[in-house]
């Protein structure tokens, strides 16, 4: 051990005897070397990837920090065919990025949120890009989209890209979906090529750089607000194939404000787009089809309009506000009329005055002012929307046998219906029919309905039953949604799909029979429906959606067959009564949040089909006592396990490659773990607060251990850190009390903030010069070393007024040490101790001394050759006293504060800035004086100190206070 060291002579040792002299020092709490100084996923590279059906590979996920990214077009021997969603998420730093020839799909969300990204090179292999692939990508100038694209421009595709100037959109991409180019607000011009037959809603919305678009034939449909806001769009060119144009799907353009200046009938390809500013009686020219959303929107100067028999169709609110429109002539070929076509105008009240039931063309198009029983005519074909919505006097509707379609909001808010008969011959019944007609009790809906649309019984909260029919396939979203009285429901072997909130908050549901043909349930479907106590899923089933059980907190039996392969994220989360569940051997994920919460599952089977346990999948299962997860698991997610207090036992498998942040907090039954060597990553927080946790074995492949991965478990006694490791992040085993030692390998560099911040027991095993040799040392941290060598200690010191403080690298196996100091012409025994600092007091400013520090092991000083350090310590601050003045008059008073160890005191002052004169010495008693009588002028005045036989005078101006007497 002391091989590299050197015995010190009998007389330096000697000198030890002398030391009794000196003051103890306080106990060396550690030990420490010293040097003499003067004072699912599979993993490869950067990213996570998986294997795809035909063996080639989807990126999943980037793990670096590079600017500039050069995808590989291989990856595990297998090749790259597509970039998967989100695998460029939220990466602020990327800048750069090449796609190798190869890849196929770029999924949605792929390069989301990359706000550096200026660049991308995208080969001509891609044939499909996702939705919000670029979104919010501020920094992206230019994208060049393949020729082989096919797919639709997905929805969100470019939203919010900023800086995006140009942009190509090739022969080949069949759709614009919605919001694709949402507020790129650099976009200058835009073609849409003759493959597009869609244009989607608020495609190009806000691009207000825009000035030209050209729509090629072949394009049939222009969404709603597609090119609202492009303020500077003056060029628009339309081919004669559009059929269709949304509402305001121009407006706020130059090219709208100038067809509205050049004619108030603006018509494009048989489109009546725009007759705002109309006056008087207006006649439709005759070839015109459709009569476009919000076409006269509170035209309050047009008084008659004329259409002729070449319209078919008047849009939503198309003449609503026209309040002085007294005469409309509607020709029979008019087949649709759209909602609140001719709300606020003055034909239709007259026509409501009439009849309470406004009829046109068999289309009831207001109900306004109809009250009592309402029986509707037996010539009425279509309801249209919103005919009696909020009207708060129906009591009862009887609907004919010849109605076949009941629009939207119908008889939304409608409180007082209490009754509703619908004939044989109605096939769809609209979105929110029903909506808040919280005095309906029963609905009875005939076989001939093939379409119930969305929340279509929402919040009827005294509806008690319904009759579904046969012919029903869909079960829509909110049908059903806050029926708080409804306690059972039979669905009819047709339905296929339950979907999303259908039965969200049924809170005294208790029984619900759910056919064969069931094939999905959507998200929030059953979503605290509180009384369901058992759901029984039948063979066929593919997917539960997320949440579609949330908050079933009577729910203890689950049956869910084998035919399901996928359980959406928080499935079940927060069904506290659920004491067990089979989980079918078709799954191959557990999915994100899918049991949170299940406080009462008091253990689950993972089949090994399974590849990826999700973040939160099983997070507060608090009465789990053992969890045997299968091999074929490559992936636990981020708090999966967190909170399982009862967790006394844990199995991972060893194709385990990474484990999430918070995976197995707060788990404060579980014992030991063995991280098997297959875990590459193993997330900050893994183990956090495991307070019963003994023993951990890590793997040997393990990269780092990072931020609070131990914290608080107080029970781990040892840990021995594997050589792949190279950093353990901040506070990684704080409040770990038990714990004794902690053997740390060199491949370690870095060791993040009080990484083992109270461990009052810790000693670490290292090699001297690693960085868990610096860390020990510079954190006061007792260690040994693993390779036997002592070395010198290594001296630094501060300097003091009058003093020097030294500080020393602590020597493994000091017993002491001794602080020698070469002063007058012999060396001298300063102090004699068991800690590593020492101030030298009584020194001469300035003056230079030789110090230095041997260390006693076994009984035996050592340490180098005379290695010996110059200290010198620092002349002491000038003090002088900090003065004020008072000026009343021609008078003023001074006062100062006083200086330890002054003599008397001088008062002086200068009139012009470099002579000054003394006015006054007084004792060291007095710290303030008078001056009367004082003539005129500008003084500057100090007052300073004698110490020591010596008066002050630094920075005198500075120092000076200013008294003008006037």
């Amino acid at each position: 051990m002391r091989n590299v060291m050197k015995r010190v002579t009998a007389g330096i040792a000697a000198l030890s005897m002398v030391s009794g002299a000196v003051p103890a020092l306080p106990i060396m709490q550690t030990v420490s070397n010293l040097t003499a100084i003067t004072a699912d996923a599979e993993i490869a590279g950067d990213f996570k990837y998986r294997i795809l059906d035909d063996g080639t590979a989807e990126l999943t996920k980037y793990l670096g920090k590079d600017a500039v990214i050069n995808i590989p077009s291989e990856i595990g021997g297998h090749k790259i065919t597509s970039l998967g969603t989100e695998l460029f998420y939220y990466c602020t730093s990327v800048k750069s990025v090449t796609i190798p020839d190869g890849v196929t799909t770029i999924e949605s969300y792929a390069f989301y949120g990359c706000s550096s990204l200026r660049a991308v090179d995208i080969p001509d292999s891609v044939t499909s890009i996702g939705a919000h692939v670029f979104q919010h990508c501020s920094s992206l100038s230019s994208v060049n989209i393949p020729e082989n694209v096919t797919s639709p421009i997905g929805t969100w595709a470019f939203y919010g890209c900023s800086s995006l100037t140009s942009i190509n959109i090739p022969e080949g991409v069949t759709s614009i979906d919605e919001a694709a180019f949402l507020y790129c607000r650099s976009l200058r011009s835009v073609t849409i090529p003759g493959s597009v037959t869609s244009i989607g809603e608020r495609s190009f919305e806000g691009c207000t750089s825009l000035t030209s678009a050209t729509i090629s034939d072949g394009v049939t449909s222009i969404g709603a607000t597609a090119f609202r806001g492009c303020n500077v769009l003056e060029s628009v060119t339309i081919a004669d194939s559009v059929t269709e144009i949304g509402k305001d799907a121009f407006s706020g353009t130059k090219w709208l404000d100038n067809m509205k200046a050049e004619t108030p009938l603006v018509i494009v390809s048989n489109i009546l787009l725009d007759g705002t500013t109309a006056s008087g009686d207006v006649v439709i020219p005759d070839g015109v089809t459709t009569i476009n959303d919000s076409a006269f929107i509170k035209c309050t100067a047009i008084t008659s309009v004329t259409i002729p028999d070449s319209v078919t169709s008047i849009g939503n609110s198309a003449f609503i506000g026209c309040s002085a429109l007294a005469s409309v002539t509607i020709p029979e070929s008019i087949t649709d009329i759209g909602a609140d076509a001719f709300k606020g105008t003055r034909w239709l009240v007259n026509k409501a005055k009439e009849d309470p039931l406004v009829v046109l063309n068999g289309i009831l198009i207001d109900g306004s002012n109809a009250s009592g029983d309402v029986i509707i005519p037996d010539d009425v074909t279509k309801i249209n929307d919103n005919v009696f919505a909020r009207n708060k006097n129906i009591d009862s509707v009887t609907i004919p046998n010849g109605v076949t379609e009941i629009g939207n909001s119908v008889f939304t808010g409608c409180t007082a219906l209490g009754s509703v008969t619908i004939s044989e011959g109605v096939t769809s019944i609209g979105n929110f029919v029903f909506n808040g007609c919280t005095a309906l009790t029963s609905v009875t809906i005939p076989d001939s309905v093939t379409t119930l649309g969305e929340s279509v019984f929402n919040g009827c909260k005294k509806l008690t039953s319904v009759s579904i029919p046969c012919s029903v396939t869909v079960i829509p979203a909110m049908a059903f949604r806050e029926c708080s009285s409804l306690r059972s429901v039979t669905l009819p072997d047709s339905v296929t799909l339950i979907d999303y909130e259908a039965f969200q908050n049924c809170s005294m549901l208790s029984d619900v029979n759910i056919p064969n043909s069931l094939t999905r349930i959507g998200n929030y479907t059953f979503e605290g429906c509180t009384a369901l106590t058992s759901v029984t899923l039948p063979d066929g089933m593919k997917t539960i959606g997320g949440w579609a059980f949330h908050k079933c907190s009577a729910l203890t039996t689950l049956v869910i067959p084998d035919s399901v392969t996928d359980i959406e994220r928080n499935a079940f989360d927060f069904c506290t009564s659920l004491t067990s569940v089979h989980i079918p051997n078709s799954l191959t994920k557990i999915s994100q949040g899918v049991f949170v919460g299940c406080k009462s599952l008091e253990n689950v089977t993972i089949p090994d089909t399974v590849t990826a346990i999700e973040k939160w999948a099983f997070e507060y299962c608090e009465a789990f006592t053992a969890v045997t997860i299968p091999e074929s698991v490559t992936s636990i997610g981020e708090h999966s396990f967190e909170g399982c207090k009862q967790l006394t036992s844990l199995d991972l498998p060893n194709n385990l490659n990474d484990i999430g942040d918070y995976a197995f907090r707060n788990c404060t039954a579980l014992p030991s773990v063995t991280i098997p060597d297959s875990v590459l990553l193993m997330g900050r927080n893994a183990f956090e607060s495991c307070t019963s946790l003994g023993s951990v074995t890590l793997s040997n492949s393990l990269k780092n251990i990072s931020d609070y991965t131990f914290q608080n478990c107080e029970s781990l006694t040892s840990v021995t850190i594997p050589d792949s490791v190279t950093s353990i992040g901040v506070k990684a085993f704080e409040n770990c009390t038990s714990l004794s030692s902690a053997t740390i390998p060199d491949s370690v560099t870095t060791i993040g903030t009080v990484a083992f911040r109270n461990c009052p027991s810790l000693v670490i095993y290292c090699n001297e010069g690693s960085a868990a040799y610096d860390f020990a040392v510079s954190s006061d941290i007792e260690y040994v070393l693993i390779d036997g060598e002592v070395k010198n200690p290594t001296i630094t010191y501060e300097k003091g007024d009058g003093a020097v403080r030294l500080n020393w690298t602590k020597v493994a196996g000091a017993e002491k040490y001794a602080v020698m100091n070469y002063f007058d012409g012999s060396w001298k025994m300063l102090a004699e101790g068991n800690t590593n600092t020492y101030t030298i007091t009584g020194l001469i400013p300035g003056k230079e001394y030789k110090v230095v520090v041997f260390a006693k092991i076994d009984g035996e000083w050592y340490t180098d050759d005379s290695n010996a350090i110059v200290v010198t310590s620092k002349a002491p601050a000038p003090v002088y006293p900090e003065t004020k003045a008072e000026v009343q008059g021609n008078a003023f008073r001074l006062t100062w504060t006083a200086v330890p160890n002054a003599q008397k005191y001088v008062i002086a002052y200068t009139t012009n800035g470099k002579t000054w004169k003394i006015a006054k010495t007084v004792d060291a008693n007095t710290t303030s004086f008078t001056y009367k009588n004082t003539p005129k002028g500008t003084y500057y005045i100090v007052v300073g100190a004698y110490v020591n036989g010596k008066l002050d005078t630094s920075d005198l101006t500075n120092r000076a206070v200013k008294v003008v007497i006037e």
